[in-house]
């Protein structure tokens, strides 16, 4: 229980904290209520800029940026945030289920995307967006992320170092254009 809030299931994890499935008590209306981590939780500076993202997010309208709804601390000291709860299949699901997607249907998605980073990133809100965007196309278009391996120390060090195989050379039919955006992005 978290205010008005009742948990479920974790439904998601970064460096700031957990995100989980909930429900407002009385509207009985599905929610994302991403928690600060209680060690980060102790630090000025990452409750700064918890604090900053979730304000900054909370200006966004574009229809593909998720909604805030809510945003406080608890009793305990928890700082969290409420947002939209969109059902349905993540992109790493889709592609597990289905292998890659089509040239076609990445440029679709990362079209709608990028429409949304740009409208945060007026917003002044930055989060590793060309990177990580870069990742996800690679990962939609190859049914695998650029850089695998079996400890993630591992993987992050070779985000750090190393080039990614290029997209064309795992899959067929990926238009040169289109890898090179991706290639960019990493």
């Amino acid at each position: 229980q978290l205010g008005q809030y009742s948990l479920g299931e974790q439904i998601g994890a970064g460096g700031m904290g957990e995100v989980y499935l909930a429900e407002h008590q009385l509207l009985k209306r599905p929610c994302a209520i991403k928690l600060i981590r209680p060690s980060r939780a102790a630090d000025p500076l990452a409750l700064a800029r918890f604090e900053r993202e979730v304000k900054a997010t909370a200006q966004l309208s574009h229809w593909n940026s998720v909604e805030i709804f809510d945003y406080g601390r608890t009793d305990d000291g928890t700082f969290y945030y409420v947002m939209e709860y969109l059902p349905g299949m993540s992109i790493g699901e889709i592609v597990r289920r289905f292998g890659p997607m089509s040239p076609d249907r990445v440029v679709y998605l990362l079209r709608q995307t990028c429409q949304a980073l740009r409208e945060a990133h007026e917003a002044d809100l930055l989060h590793r967006d060309i990177y990580s965007l870069g990742a996800v196309a690679y990962f939609m278009l190859c049914g695998r992320p650029p850089f695998d391996g079996e400890r993630p120390l591992e993987v992050l060090i070779s985000h750090a170092r190393d080039e990614a195989v290029p997209p064309s050379q795992i899959v067929d039919g990926i238009p040169a254009d289109l890898e090179h955006v991706v290639m960019r992005c990493l």
